[in-house]
């Protein structure tokens, strides 16, 4: 799944990503699949990479939503040489569903590694900025000064733990500040736990926001301004 106002409505719209081919699927509004055929629903097609995960990125312009994808690891031949990479983001800056060179769409390397879940928000008021979940230690790390690279707190920011293993990472504006916040997911369990108030650390329910049971194992969360 993914979600964001892809009409610039005000209004958050459901989609779905398929990592195999790369294809994006983008719902108009009226929470039906219409075919790339009827000119009504937005498709993609290949933009992603075999075993990535979808991200969704606002530029500086409100009206400007661009799509993108994150890969744990990636197998690339550089000069006749074998070469695996690790964390690298590509983002479709120019819109145009086709991923570019990387002088034209944004390409990011070194920002994340195996096992690594990634999110984007804007985490200060100053614009949408990467970061990863570490499920095996609950550490959240965060893209604070937006140039691509893990500069080790605090130039950077270092949350955590949150969550835990098989926990799925979700952000939003939680409290209506208009800055993003982390929470976490749980499949097991079809919990919810939203860090409300923004320390980055789990403290209880009664102090963060604990929610559910709403859903359960296998699904897949997704938070928006329905």
């Amino acid at each position: 799944p993914v979600v964001g106002d892809w009409y610039s409505t005000g209004r958050t719209n459901i989609g779905t990503y398929d990592p195999q081919t790369g294809n994006w699927h983008l719902d108009d509004g009226n929470d039906t699949w219409d075919d790339c055929e009827s000119g009504v629903d937005l498709c993609i097609a290949s933009f992603g990479a075999p075993g990535s995960y979808p991200v969704i990125k606002t530029l500086s312009d409100p009206d400007q939503i661009v799509i993108g994808f994150f890969q744990r690891t990636a197998t690339e031949i550089i000069d006749g040489e074998t070469v695996t990479k690790l964390g690298l983001w590509k983002f479709d800056i120019d819109g145009n569903g086709v991923l570019d060179s990387c002088a034209i769409d944004q390409c990011i390397e070194n920002f994340g590694q195996a096992g690594d879940l990634p999110v984007v928000g804007n985490w200060d008021g100053a614009g949408d900025r990467i970061g990863i979940f570490r499920p095996q230690t609950g550490e959240w790390f965060i893209d604070l000064n937006d140039n691509g690279s893990w500069d080790g707190s605090p130039v950077d920011r270092l949350l955590g733990a949150f969550g835990q293993f098989g926990d799925r990472p979700v952000v939003g504006d939680w409290d209506a500040t208009g800055v993003v916040r982390i929470g976490v997911f749980r499949p097991s369990t079809g919990e919810w736990f939203l860090d409300k108030n923004g320390n980055g650390q789990f403290d209880e329910c009664s102090i963060d926001a604990c929610l559910g049971p709403f859903g359960q194992s296998g699904d897949r969360p997704v938070v928006g301004n329905w």
